[in-house]
């Protein structure tokens, strides 16, 4: 077994300077000062760690001595395999039992380490397994470190923590680099992609109010009515975990009542097709930093002009981030927002944020509830957006302390990514532009036709039809007015994907439980209860449906949910009727044939998902049934007195009732001297 030693030509023997095994450049540290040798100022450097010597010694069979074993900081930072280390021959013979002892483990450990845990390099990886670590393909990652002129592997390591979220060590164990190495190009990547990639996605720097014009698909210009003049962008908060700080004014500062964690709360806009115009923050979460206050602070011109010059101003040192505000929008812009910015001090802006139930009142009126929708339909862009944002898995988690200071920075630039690579959220606005006729068709309606039908007076105008799984079957086959809906047609009358997938959960949870009646003076009109609510009170919701045969989209609708009373489109209660009555005629031979009542559409999903659920519901214990059990069985005496813990109490051994001494007039003493055969007095006047 053959082995090199580590030598120096230009070392001289004896000398107290130290060179660095690679570059030779001399080094300096705290026990030498840095004066010119030969005409050079020296460099930084170090000692090698014996972790970095056992590594030199598997990867390369050096060995390092004691008179040559510094590296400067720059080559410290390189893999391993970029190290250039010259060397001299040895023989065996010359080799100390050490030295042959420690080849033999070190040769057995690297056989053992590579074998069992094949570490792959990033060169060799196909676009599939590229993306599988990063999140980007091979040609993305190479397009941002051509365009920017970054390395590309560091590109490719920073990539992989945010998309995997894997301890830093494991990462540097798999790719084969020293930990200290990749904590540094992953700092580095930070700062390189911060200064360019961020530069050309985010901020105004890439956007104006013509490209936010073009980013606003043509049926949002429609629906909210926007001039050519005037913008339209969403705007909404978000949270990320933090780890708990030791410092107690940062841990004050970052503890949210409202999450019960510590975190940080970060503000985006978007445009109306999902794109990210900017993020501002990351703010404090106490409660001084909720969304009224972030959207006042940025949208008070005052305020900003005084972050120029202000230290104590909060965006003193981050006026870039609220360039938007002062630059690009302009009075009458629209801007759609959530409950949350209800409060906010009337700008000169157009503010859209969904209605709220007046006092008194139990749902929404028809007008409040269409202008919600319209709301709610554009406003589904910036919640996607943001979960589009948290599929990273580095924001999914808790952050490490040590990344807090740079998260306002991590989290712009995977934005920017998704901007860049992954686009807009409607690629094509084709099948949105649709679903305009229909609410444009409602949005000014004042009432709901329907609701009148829901009152207590016209309960004895409806009749029963259908109460259980046959009778709803056989319902849908014999009422001819009932159309024949597509899965375009549901679509259509839905307005969006969401209403559908939300609709198939309420029809999973609600068939046992629905009834349907038929009015008996308005014609080809159903009303169907028993749907289910999806939240935690224990709410039945009615839904009120009327047909036209002839035109199968102009179906009319009523719920008593909250925003039931909305004409534009049905809420998901009234759409999950259509969904069964849809999936009993697209399979009504064989239900006729083997009448199975759980051959619905999506039958099986339903089945599969049923099962899952049930599995895991039988592993949570919920202590409520505990509670109702003892309600139930509550004891009490004669007297209407509980039982307590602690009361003395004695069972008739007849009746078996419950008696305290006091209540009939003896003792306890004299009730022990015959507590197995004690009858209480009314026993004892049976017997006379």
């Amino acid at each position: 077994m053959t082995f090199v030693e580590i030598f120096l030509p230009s070392s001289t023997t004896g000398s107290t300077r130290t060179q660095c095994i690679s570059c030779h450049r001399f080094i300096y540290n705290h026990s030498f000062k840095r004066k010119r040798i030969n005409g050079s100022l020296p460099v930084p450097g170090k000692l090698l760690s014996p972790h970095k010597i056992k590594q030199i010694f598997i990867c390369k069979r050096v060995l390092i001595n004691s008179k040559h074993n510094y590296i400067c900081r720059s080559c410290d930072l390189k893999d391993l395999t970029e190290l250039y280390i010259p060397t001299k021959s040895i023989t065996n013979e010359q080799l100390s039992p050490y030295h042959e002892a420690l080849s033999y483990v070190a040769t057995a450990a690297k056989n053992e380490f590579f074998s069992d845990f094949p570490r792959t390099p990033y060169d060799t990886f196909n676009n599939e397994q590229c993306k599988l670590f990063s999140g980007l393909t091979k040609q993305e990652i190479q397009q941002l470190a051509t365009a920017y002129n970054l390395n590309e592997k560091k590109v490719f390591l920073f990539y992989t923590k945010c998309n995997t979220n894997n301890n830093d060590r494991l990462i540097s164990e798999i790719f084969r680099l020293s930990h200290q190495y990749f904590s540094d190009c992953f700092n580095q990547s930070i700062e390189d992609l911060y200064n360019s990639l961020v530069n050309d996605e985010l901020g105004t720097s890439s956007w104006n109010r013509k490209k936010i014009n073009i980013h606003t698909p043509e049926f949002a210009k429609q629906l909210l009515k926007v001039n050519a003049n005037d913008v339209a962008v969403c705007m909404d908060g978000f949270f990320i975990y933090i780890e708990k700080s030791g410092d107690f004014i940062l841990q004050k500062l970052t503890w949210s009542s409202q999450v019960l964690r510590n975190c940080m709360k970060f503000h985006c806009v978007t445009a109306l097709d999902g794109s990210f115009i900017e993020i501002q923050g990351g703010y404090g979460t106490s409660g001084h930093n909720n969304e009224e206050t972030i959207i006042n602070s940025l949208t008070n011109d005052n305020y900003l002009i005084d972050s120029e010059d202000n230290e104590n101003n909060i965006y003193h040192n981050h006026i870039t981030e609220t360039l938007f505000f002062k630059k690009i929008l302009k009075d009458n812009d629209i801007l759609i927002l959530d409950r949350g910015y209800r409060r906010m001090k009337k700008r000169h802006y157009k503010i859209k944020i969904p209605q709220s139930i007046n006092k008194g009142k139990t749902q929404l009126s028809t007008k409040q509830a269409n202008e919600s929708r319209l709301v709610t339909f554009h406003r589904n862009v910036v919640e996607r957006a943001i979960g589009r944002l948290k599929k990273w898995k580095f924001l999914q988690n808790r952050i490490l302390h040590q990344y807090v200071a740079n998260l306002h920075k991590i989290v712009r630039i995977l934005a920017s990514t998704i901007n860049k690579f992954d686009g807009p959220l409607y690629q094509n606005s084709l099948n949105k532009n649709k679903y305009i006729k229909v609410i444009l068709k409602h949005l000014d309606d004042s009432e709901n036709e329907l609701k009148v039908l829901m009152h207590e007076n016209q309960n004895h105008l409806w009749k029963l039809v259908a109460k259980n799984h046959y009778e709803t079957i056989d319902f849908v086959k014999n009422a001819n007015y009932l159309p024949n809906y597509t899965s375009s047609d549901m679509e259509c009358i839905s307005t969006g994907y969401y209403g559908m997938k939300l609709s198939e959960r309420y029809l999973t949870n609600s068939i046992d439980h629905i009834k349907i009646y038929e009015h008996q003076t308005v014609e080809n009109c159903i009303k169907v209860t028993g749907i289910v609510s999806r939240f935690a009170s224990a709410t039945k919701h009615s839904s009120i449906l009327k047909f036209y045969p002839a035109k199968s989209e102009d179906i009319k609708f009523y719920c008593s949910c909250k925003s039931g009373a909305r004409t534009t489109n049905p809420c998901a209660h009234s759409l999950s009727i259509l969904v069964l009555i849809q999936s009993i005629q697209k399979q009504l031979p064989r239900l006729l044939s083997t009448r199975n009542v759980t051959n619905y559409h999506h039958a099986i999903k339903f089945a599969q998902r049923s099962s899952h659920h049930q599995e895991i519901y039988n592993n949570i214990i919920d202590c409520k049934i505990y509670k109702e059990w003892s309600t139930s069985n509550e004891t009490f005496c004669v007297c209407n007195e509980p039982y307590q813990e602690g009361d003395w109490m004695i069972k008739c051994c007849l009746c078996h009732e419950l008696y305290h001494p006091s209540c009939i007039d003896e003792t306890q003493k004299e009730i022990e001297d015959n507590i197995d055969e004690w009858r209480c007095p009314y026993c004892r006047e049976d017997d006379h």
